[in-house]
């Protein structure tokens, strides 16, 4: 994952993307409504881990990086700390994929 286990998204203006997009009405109330969609998934992703069905790596604190980032020096102390925080959780996957394999 891209973000903290407790972040969720908040609900944005609908207004721009009801008027930019006033031809795709359906394409419209998806914009308005993805923050819902995202934090239910996040949500639904928390349940499977807690449940030991998926494994996952998430940072420990929110990248400070837009998502059209230029400078090579964000981009890559944010891909150092996804590296870092990756390699912390190595030998906790390597446990959690030899359950898996027992289970199977």
């Amino acid at each position: 994952m891209t973000r903290t286990a407790d972040y969720r998204k908040e609900k944005g203006n609908s207004f721009t993307s009801r008027l930019f997009y006033r031809k795709y009405p359906k394409f419209a109330s998806a914009l308005s409504n993805r923050y819902l969609m995202y934090n239910q998934e996040k949500d639904f992703i928390a349940n499977l881990e807690s449940k030991g069905e998926v494994f996952c790596i998430q940072p420990k604190f929110t990248p400070e990086i837009g998502r059209l980032e230029a400078d090579p020096e964000k981009i890559q102390r944010v891909y150092d700390m996804g590296r870092s925080d990756a390699t912390e959780a190595m030998e906790s996957l390597v446990k959690w994929l030899a359950e898996q394999r027992v289970k199977s």
